[in-house]
């Protein structure tokens, strides 16, 4: 990455260890993060430790989409 920023560069790594995010989007992902102000972040960084509490990936959750009728995403245990 070459940024020489500690703490950006694992952000973007990061952001890489996602399924299908490469380098370019984990970038972008990360500049995001920066460009937003004390109150988005902390509710960023609040809805990933609230979803990780109450979303449990042991059990099978089925969540519908309300801009889709017939959508249904079924999440499973999901590998670690």
């Amino acid at each position: 990455m070459g940024y020489n920023i500690p703490a950006l560069e694992k952000l973007i790594d990061e952001f890489r260890k996602m399924p299908s995010v490469g380098t370019k989007s984990a970038e972008r992902m990360a500049f995001y993060v920066l460009g937003l102000d004390d109150n988005g972040t902390a509710e960023l960084a609040n809805a990933i430790v609230t979803a990780h509490e109450k979303i449990h990936p042991d059990t099978y959750t089925h969540i519908t989409l309300p801009t889709r009728d017939l959508m249904e995403i079924c999440v499973e245990k999901l590998p670690r």
